[in-house]
């Protein structure tokens, strides 16, 4: 928005930029596979006075949309793939979200498909850009679907890190797709069920409640061979910093869509689990 107030004033609402009239032609260009609020009117802004992400709605989408893959070339091979990994886990918790519809819900495990079939290849070949061009895709799809659904905790607990601790978002993003998919077991299992089926895991003669199991061990499985982060202690963070990471997360929107509600110590113990 064109105005000429502090921009603190940002982080105080809409009231503080009345004066706004005009907004500037905005247009959305990603420089990696993935932006999940690319379709839609809002975005974090993380405050320089002490290090807290919140989420900011402009009350404008993007008048127009430029995904080229050849921008992704300079992106790290490790970033290459904590970025597809950081769309795997948006396109999980839209899935789960409360508030996904059949569209939303059929975009996400299409975005699960794709980044699936071809991490292994990616990670290997990271300038392939086929490779980063289905990767891209993947990254629309998760965006349209983010644009009828939400992200989720896992994600809330990445922005926090990433502004107060300054951790790559991907990567804390990367360490909690487990911990997110057991997550959904509990509440989801249906869900979990079908995410298996799209990975092409076998589920003739099996309960649900243990073929749901072997699907978060099949993606844990994936990520091992990736050699990605399992665990947020291999980031170098300490435990007791967490805590406030905790009350953070559970201050965004994104936090209370799950079919649960879920508290600050809730948050903190999934953290923990992560650990």
């Amino acid at each position: 928005t064109h105005v000429d107030a502090p921009f603190d004033d940002y982080f105080s609402g809409p009231r503080a930029l009345s004066g706004a009239e005009t907004s500037l032609p905005y247009r959305e260009i990603p420089t990696t596979c993935r932006n999940p609020f690319m379709l839609t009117d809002q975005c974090m802004i993380i405050d320089a006075r002490n290090r807290r992400t919140s989420v900011y709605r402009t009350g404008k989408t993007a008048d127009a949309a430029l995904l080229d893959p050849v921008l992704t070339l300079t992106l790290t091979e490790r970033f290459t793939v904590s970025t597809m990994l950081d769309t795997l886990l948006a396109a999980i918790e839209s899935y789960f979200s409360r508030r996904s519809t059949f569209l939303s819900e059929t975009l996400s495990l299409r975005a699960i498909g794709v980044i699936t079939s071809i991490m292994d290849e990616l990670a290997a070949h990271s300038d392939d850009r086929g490779l980063r061009f289905q990767a891209s895709q993947a990254g629309l799809l998760v965006a349209l679907s983010l644009s009828m659904s939400t992200p989720g905790v896992g994600s809330s607990i990445a922005y926090a890190a990433s502004g107060k601790l300054m951790v790559p978002k991907s990567v804390v993003a990367t360490v909690m797709i487990p911990y997110i998919l057991e997550l959904g077991l509990r509440s989801e299992p249906k869900k979990v069920e079908r995410i298996g089926n799209v990975l092409g895991e076998e589920i003739y003669g099996k309960p649900l409640r243990d073929f749901s199991v072997q699907v978060v061990d099949a993606v844990r499985q994936r990520m091992g061979l990736l050699q990605v982060p399992m665990r947020l202690k291999e980031l170098d963070l300490d435990l007791d910093s967490m805590v406030e990471i905790a009350e953070i997360a559970h201050d965004l929107p994104m936090t209370h869509f799950l079919s649960d509600p879920i508290s600050s110590e809730d948050v903190f113990e999934l953290i923990k689990q992560a650990f």
